[in-house]
């Protein structure tokens, strides 16, 4: 085969089971020898000396992925890649796979889908927001080896092979001959997807032939009702202890929940007995050219005020090319006539690709100033070959500012893994802020609400259980708008242990996300709430519970500004006031996910009576409900009670059957 580009590189982490992907540096990947009783199953990910494979989709041999954009393209996610064991080695090569459908891509500047294996340009702005799309959707990457289709130029066509839509309450999944039902969630995140990549249909997409339902994606892990499967389109196989789940690499995160019911079973991986044997985990380093430079659109000069929030001073722009590039850490310094009392905190916004302050993610946790003016922020930062990330420094200010003062915030160093070297001019500095110190802006207070949970145990099953309840005042000074509210779960519970998640203000659903990512959950409003002067409003996370028998959940407020609010009259975010001053800033209380149960009860008999010399008569019938987790049984002991002047021995050869 044509071998991968040695510019797609990852690296990464783990954190017990768990293992979240940074960057991929295949350069200095080792071959991990991992004993296997067989290959993994179709559609798996696997990765062997540099080289990340997918395991064809019938299981007969495996495709090379030879590029970060390939990948991309099909909506994997880098936490499914496992350690390839000898029998996926021994599995032919194929060659190279080919492209995905329906991502959406920026190269250069122009964005495109990719479908059918080729790239579909848009011709305007308006003709890819007139399809439903939304730029937050797009990643950057190279197409170049993809050649070019029709370019997407009106929004009447059907959208492409890929792309998720939905009318009347059904998402369909477009193919390349027609429509296809998406009858669960899990179905939808089994194809890397999420509800955030599901725009409406029009007439054209509707006129395509029903194809019926779409399948699992072949390779998903699927947990049904307590046991996990890996599936294909018709068939599916499960793994009968945790310890041969996890032998193949994988995680108990990564499962989607659904039913599998309608396939047809195979043999039980690992059935005789034997698991592989987790290696540990690679590390990489980054390559290429990494390019540091000043944004165009940096902050304006202007006026800051007391208790202003996620003000910017310096917008850099961080670029890679030739190779993925892991930043390591970037250090920031104050300069001006200022005085480092001024700044409470330094935070780093994540703003690529257009995000606005108000709905971009801090990146890490806030950074006070040390004696020497100077803030490092040491989380690793990860920029894709051929795309640029864009941070804003910006600051939380303290609530007493000197008049007349004016401070710069300046980019003065950039480190980064490996052997990749750094271009740009440090320090990167952006326009000055004027201190104000007269303006007071409202105050936001965060606080338990009304539907807070004291520490309870909740089922496996339950639904619209409030977990977390937090109440947001506003000072008399100003009306507050509420934009966005994070959560995060600091609890045990997997990703996929919960799901539905549901924020209620006034007793109406303001916002949702399908599951938690990465432990987060992020709830953006449409309209920011509006809370007047003097008021306030509780805003209720409630979720439904799928599994995670004996975990915990905590959905807690982790960061300061991740309830972000701003006053309407002064126009300045605002740093609320919580309870806690340390994280968690709201600390939910605990619910615990109660532990598996097994209820036996009483069967019905259709035949009560019973002659002499019956074989295989049936005497008895009784009922087992499993909640919260599988349960293996393993014995029973059981008593025959014979009356009328019978005696046990004229019953024989008992035997446990079970009727399905």
């Amino acid at each position: 085969m044509q071998k991968p580009n040695g510019s797609f590189v990852k690296k990464v982490f783990a954190a017990g089971l768990a293992v979240s992907t940074a960057l991929w540096a295949l350069g200095s990947l080792a071959v991990l020898p991992v004993a296997a009783v067989e290959a993994h199953p179709a559609g798996t990910l696997v990765l062997s000396g540099g080289t990340v494979w997918h395991v064809s989709d019938d299981g007969t041999g495996r495709h090379g992925i030879d590029s970060l954009a390939k990948f991309q393209s099909h909506r994997f996610n880098f936490a499914d890649v496992v350690p390839a064991n000898s029998a996926d080695l021994a599995l032919p090569d194929l060659g190279l796979l080919s492209w995905g459908n329906g991502v959406l891509f920026n190269d250069g500047g122009t964005v495109y889908q990719v479908a059918g294996g080729t790239k579909h340009g848009f011709t305007s702005a308006a003709n890819f927001t007139g399809n439903g799309f939304s730029f937050g959707t797009v990643v950057s990457g190279s197409l170049s080896g993809v050649p070019a289709g029709a370019n997407i130029s009106d929004t009447t066509g059907a959208h492409l092979e890929g792309t998720f839509v939905v009318s009347g309450g059904t998402v369909w999944m477009i193919t390349a001959t027609g429509r296809k039902g998406v009858t669960s969630p899990g179905v939808l995140y089994s194809y890397g997807a999420g509800f955030g990549d599901v725009v409406a249909a029009n007439a054209a997409d509707l006129a395509l032939t029903n194809e019926g339902n779409a399948a699992f994606r072949t390779g998903a892990l699927v947990n049904d009702s307590g046991t996990v499967w890996a599936v294909t389109a018709t068939a599916k196989r499960g793994f009968p202890t945790a310890s041969c789940f996890t032998g193949f690499g994988f995680n108990f995160s990564t499962p989607v929940s659904g039913s599998v019911s309608s396939l047809t079973a195979g043999s039980a991986y690992c059935a005789d007995g034997t698991t592989t044997t987790p290696p540990p985990t690679p590390t990489g380093s980054s390559s290429g050219t990494f390019s540091v430079s000043l944004a165009g659109d940096t902050p304006a000069a202007g006026i800051v005020v007391e208790n202003a929030a996620r003000v910017g001073f310096t917008k850099v722009n961080l670029t890679a090319s030739g190779g993925d590039v892991t930043v390591d850490s970037l250090v920031v310094e104050r300069t001006g006539i200022a005085q480092d009392a001024a700044f409470s905190d330094i935070i780093l916004l994540d703003v690529s690709n257009g995000v606005s302050v108000a709905q971009a993610n801090q990146m890490g946790n806030e950074k006070s100033l040390g004696s020497d003016h100077k803030s490092t922020f040491g989380d690793d930062i990860v920029v894709a070959n051929g795309a640029t990330k864009s941070i804003l420094i910006a600051a939380n200010m303290a609530n007493a500012l000197n008049a007349g003062q004016t401070a710069f915030l300046s980019l003065t160093a950039v480190n980064v893994s490996g052997s990749a070297s750094v271009s740009g001019s440090l320090p990167i500095t952006g326009n000055g802020m004027a201190f104000e110190g007269s303006v007071a802006i409202g105050t936001v207070t965060v606080a338990n609400g009304g539907q807070n949970p004291g520490a309870t145990t909740q089922n496996v099953g339950a639904t619209d259980y409030v977990v977390s309840s937090i109440k947001i005042t506003a000072g008399g000074q100003e009306d507050i708008e509420i934009s966005k509210i994070r959560f995060y779960q600091n609890g045990t519970a997997a990703d996929s242990d919960v799901k539905d998640l549901e924020l209620v203000v006034d007793g109406a659903v303001v916002a949702s996300v399908a599951k938690t990512t990465s432990k987060a959950a992020e709830f953006t409003f449409a309209s920011p709430i509006l809370i007047a002067k003097g008021n306030n409003k509780d805003f209720n996370l409630r979720l439904d519970i799928a599994d995670g028998s004996a975990r915990t959940i905590s959905l807690d407020i982790d960061k300061k500004v991740d309830v972000v609010a701003k006053g309407k009259t002064f126009g300045y975010f605002r740093v609320p006031t919580y309870d806690n001053s340390t994280s968690p800033f709201y600390n939910a209380n605990n619910t615990t996910i109660n532990n598996g149960s097994i209820t036996f009860s009483k069967g019905v008999l259709s035949v009560l009576n019973v002659a002499e010399g019956g074989k295989g008569v049936t005497l008895g019938a009784f009922k087992a409900t499993v909640q919260g987790e599988p349960i293996q049984v393993t014995q029973f002991v059981m008593g025959v009670s014979v009356a009328s002047g019978g005696n046990a021995q004229d019953v024989s050869n008992l035997k446990v059957k079970d009727p399905s």
